[in-house]
């Protein structure tokens, strides 16, 4: 059976649906084991002058990038990029039909990306009954006694695609020990 969850991680400069996001990264997954099919990912970059278009920008956010690895914020930095636009009409290509969009929090990164596809009036490629949220899963693990430290974290903290995958690995761990103890 094809993998048909989503994991969605944004690089962005606000905290708020409208807010600007420069970078999205994500991978096929598998919730209920983690494993991630890295053959199947999908990374962008947005230019900055479509990424900023009629979208937020919060101070705070940006003084907080001052404060990250600088692997991370050359990233974000870099000139260049695509449209904001041909970046989201990509992204729904990409993703496949009926999937589980997976974001870290039940309305920021999956909701920016929902804002977006709004403002240029893109049909969203997703249902809103398939929006799922790791930190439920998380929080469910935690009570349980679980660990989600326990995946070893590759990559560069703060890039989008790394951080996707990563979020892949703790939802799978968390789902799998859940399932365990409820076996």
């Amino acid at each position: 059976m094809p993998m048909q969850d989503v994991s969605i991680d944004l690089e962005t400069l606000g905290v708020t649906s409208r807010s600007a996001f420069v970078t999205i990264g994500a991978c096929m997954f598998d919730a209920r084991t983690g494993e991630v099919d890295k053959d199947n990912t999908f990374y962008r970059r947005v230019s900055w002058e479509t990424a900023t278009l009629r979208r937020n920008i919060s101070p705070d956010t940006l003084h907080w990038w001052t404060n990250q690895q600088v692997e991370a914020l050359r990233e974000i930095t870099k000139p260049g990029g695509e449209p904001l636009k041909q970046v989201l009409i990509d992204f729904a290509e990409w993703v496949p039909h009926k999937c589980k969009p997976w974001g870290n929090g039940a309305v920021f990164d999956v909701g920016m990306v929902e804002d977006a596809y709004n403002q240029y009036a893109i049909p969203i490629p997703w249902k809103f009954w398939d929006v799922r949220d790791m930190r439920t899963v998380v929080d469910i693990g935690r009570w349980l006694q679980m660990d989600p430290k326990k995946i070893q974290r590759e990559g560069v903290h703060h890039n989008a695609l790394d951080d996707a995958i990563h979020q892949a690995k703790v939802i799978g761990l968390m789902q799998k020990q859940i399932l365990k103890r409820a076996g």
